[in-house]
């Protein structure tokens, strides 16, 4: 694949794709996390909270593929595997054999506040190395993280 043609330097171009390639692995970890809590509430009887994780989960794949669709224009074909990238991803992953639904709800919502701080910390960093493009979609998908918090922190509140 030829990665598109841009007017960024190429110091900013290294930056930005070394940037969506530890997105690419964060946000596919995000999206597994939250799917592995989706399947443990389902089992452990909280029909809301499996209702709620199956839609951020969704919206989790759909940000997902917009990251991934931005990164194809620099080049990146498919989500980065390459195990320099996939050892720096930040989130944590939660443990086995939990058994309590409100675990599930706290971690999830931990998982999504720290992904959105971090992606609103890469898109200032991509401002600063020239490459506001990569710096509003990092934006969005922030926002819209943000938004997922939100709802889930609700959840959390009323129960």
């Amino acid at each position: 694949m030829q990665p598109m043609r841009s007017s960024l330097t190429a110091g900013a171009t290294v930056n930005s794709i070394g940037l969506l390639k530890l997105y690419l692995v964060s946000v596919s970890n995000l999206h597994v996390q939250v799917k592995q809590a989706h399947w443990n509430v389902k089992n452990l009887g909280s029909e809301p909270l499996n209702i709620m994780f199956g839609k951020i989960a969704a919206e989790i794949a759909f940000l997902a593929n917009r990251i991934e669709e931005y990164a194809i224009g620099f080049g990146i074909a498919n989500t980065p595997r390459d195990a320099d990238v996939t050892r720096r991803h930040f989130l944590n992953l939660h443990p086995r054999g939990i058994s309590d639904a409100q675990y599930f709800a706290f971690a999830i919502y931990g998982a999504l506040a720290v992904f959105s701080q971090s992606m609103r910390h890469a898109s200032g960093h991509a401002l600063e190395f020239g490459d506001p493009e990569t710096a509003n979609l990092f934006a969005e998908v922030s926002g819209a993280i943000e938004d997922l918090t939100r709802i889930l922190e609700a959840h959390i509140t009323s129960t």
